[in-house]
């Protein structure tokens, strides 16, 4: 059972040393923003059309695309829509087949960043053919295993979501799994830890193309302190839910799942929008819930095609709206959190936050 309610995992952000890996941040940026893609740098932010974990995709989309420092654009196998893996009905167009990227990008990507997905053999075998042409393949949370699965970790160090570290240390014994890192870069491998980690991932990634400032400017805008690689893996498990473990365990069992309406508009922040979404379908089934139009595009560029809202078919009891645009994106996770424990109680706001390896602030 602890297996099945952690087969939809998520990470948490901490902190940064001056190196890692043995080489400079800036030494890494200057490497990296040299690599030959015509007039800029590409990053592909990986899809499979069956499922996809939806913070895992959209937080390092956004925050790359917002930076500017790379064309940054969507891949699948397939045209169709990217599903993504929560519970919620949201879907997004990629920008690219991955036959359609391999021809107007035959040199490659020069970093793909790989969530959380449904196993798909035509993107194992892209990833390996990326990582041949010299793209540095970020693994995001449990897209771990799809890149451990391309046999690329192989004599490599890595990070993963706390709940898939033993088994991913059973399956792929050649990697060595680290902990007390929220991202671990090992020449062109970078992976994570769980679902939250993507935040602070992306911000490295954009001090690496572009330098610190250009990372600092990112991080100030969505309201993220720190970026650094730090992480305190001992924090994270079961053990250390502050609740007794029979009556936490008969908790989860049972909970029921609401039907969440959350409200989108054009514009909406697409980091807001990942972390609302993640947080509130770990525990109810989200409905988004759009005036007019079924497509909203977000600050980001992203096209989402989202439900038509409530009707008289279906029964909403619960409904969330997005922070204003003069919130902080980061601050979406703690909101959808608070919400979390104002409907369902601390205990099941705590689990969601472990979920997603996240350590909620303390009460002021």
């Amino acid at each position: 059972m602890i297996g099945l309610i952690f087969a939809i995992a998520a990470a948490r952000p901490i902190a940064l040393p001056a190196r890692q890996g043995g080489e400079p941040v800036t030494a890494r940026a200057s490497a990296a923003a040299s690599r030959p893609n015509g007039p800029r740098l590409i990053i592909a932010v990986v899809g499979s059309n069956d499922g996809t974990e939806l913070t895992d995709f959209l937080i390092p989309r956004a925050i790359l695309a917002e930076a500017g420092v790379a064309e940054v654009v969507t891949v699948a196998p397939t045209a169709a829509k990217i599903r993504m893996l929560a519970g919620t009905s949201l879907t997004v167009d990629p920008d690219l087949t991955i036959a359609a990227f391999d021809a107007a990008h035959p040199q490659g990507a020069g970093y793909v960043i790989v969530p959380a997905i449904e196993p798909n053999p035509a993107i194992v075998k892209w990833l390996r053919d990326q990582a041949a042409l010299g793209a540095t393949i970020v693994g995001i949370c449990d897209g771990a295993w799809t890149v451990a699965s391309t046999g690329l970790l192989e004599g490599h160090r890595a990070a993963g979501h706390w709940a898939s570290l033993p088994e991913l240390r059973k399956k792929y014994p050649g990697t060595t799994w680290v902990s007390d890192r929220r991202y671990v870069i090992d020449r062109r491998l970078i992976t994570t830890t769980g679902v939250s980690a993507a935040v602070p991932a992306s911000l490295m990634l954009i001090e690496r193309i572009a330098g610190r400032p250009a990372a600092a400017r990112v991080a100030r805008r969505i309201a993220v302190a720190s970026w650094d690689s730090a992480h305190q893996s001992e924090a994270f498990s079961l053990s250390r839910m502050p609740y007794p473990m029979p009556a936490f365990m008969d908790s989860l069992m049972r909970w029921r799942r609401d039907t969440v309406a959350v409200h989108l508009a054009d514009g909406v922040d697409e980091v807001a929008l990942g972390l609302t979404l993640d947080a509130l379908s770990r525990r109810a089934t989200v409905q988004t819930v759009a005036d007019g139009n079924l497509i909203v595009t977000g600050r980001q560029g992203l096209r989402f095609s989202v439900d038509r809202g409530p009707s008289g078919t279906i029964v909403l009891r619960r409904e969330m709206r997005l922070p204003d645009a003069s919130s902080a994106p980061a601050s979406a996770l703690d909101a959808a959190l608070t919400k979390l424990a104002s409907w369902y109680g601390a205990p099941a706001a705590d689990f969601v936050a472990l979920q997603m390896e996240y350590q909620r602030p303390a009460p002021r």
